[in-house]
């Protein structure tokens, strides 16, 4: 039973962060939304049921469901297999104390786990290998590398890559990082196309502006399954 309510609060979570959309040549490919139908569906039967007085019932659609979704899992780690070696287009700002030298390559592709409620491993990652050239260095300890998701619906996420070790002034650096699929519904994540490496300033400001966005989009869906009163 304590199994079947962390399934149920982790399918309500994926559940706001997904929908709609079908772009299989963005970064992302239709991966998300591709679990949005069973997981939807799923919900709005559970929204009929009384499961005070029809737990049976709840238990026997929750069998179902995780059963649906282990077969989709199988099936989407086929569309993931085919990710892998794809590059993904960046641009880069001006005066940035690196630039990339290399294409950034997906090396293998994580799926959403069922089960993981909230953090990071919840949603869909990539992992890429790319190579940098230190053109200066700083005086701090690590070199953060600033980045936007964009694409069709403008800049729709955000995140960071750190490097920790000792570098100097050109230095070629080779490496593995992990591409967080942003926690927006699926026709955002799927109409990421590149990345834009942006200064720490431009991260900032861009980052206030997303979270607003995303707030907005999280609320929309809320209220769409009901789970939001007027």
């Amino acid at each position: 039973m304590k199994k079947g309510k962390m399934i149920l609060a982790s399918v309500y979570l994926m559940v706001l962060s997904s929908c709609g959309g079908n772009s299989s040549d963005t970064m992302f490919g239709d991966i998300p939304s591709a679990y949005e139908e069973k997981m939807i569906n799923w919900v709005k039967d559970m929204q009929q049921l009384n499961t005070d007085d029809k737990k049976s019932e709840a238990l026997a659609l929750l069998a179902d469901f995780t059963k649906e979704m282990e077969e989709l899992q199988k099936e989407m780690e086929v569309r993931a297999e085919k990710m892998k070696g794809q590059t993904i287009e960046y641009t880069i700002e001006e005066g940035l104390p690196y630039q990339l030298v290399s294409d950034i390559q997906v090396d293998e592709v994580k799926l959403p786990k069922l089960g993981v409620i909230g953090g990071r491993d919840s949603g869909m990652r990539l992992k890429v290998k790319f190579s940098v050239v230190l053109a200066e260095v700083s005086e701090e300890a690590s070199l953060r590398l600033y980045y936007l998701l964009t694409g069709d619906e403008g800049n729709v996420g955000y995140g960071t890559f750190s490097i920790s070790q000792k570098v100097t002034v050109g230095d070629t650096l080779h490496l593995e990082k992990m591409i967080y699929a942003p926690d927006v519904p699926a026709q955002y994540q799927e109409s990421c196309r590149s990345l834009a490496f942006v200064s720490e300033g431009v991260f900032e400001s861009e980052r206030k502006v997303i979270r607003e966005k995303q707030k907005e989009w999280t609320d929309a869906r809320k209220k769409e399954l009901g789970l939001k009163k007027e």
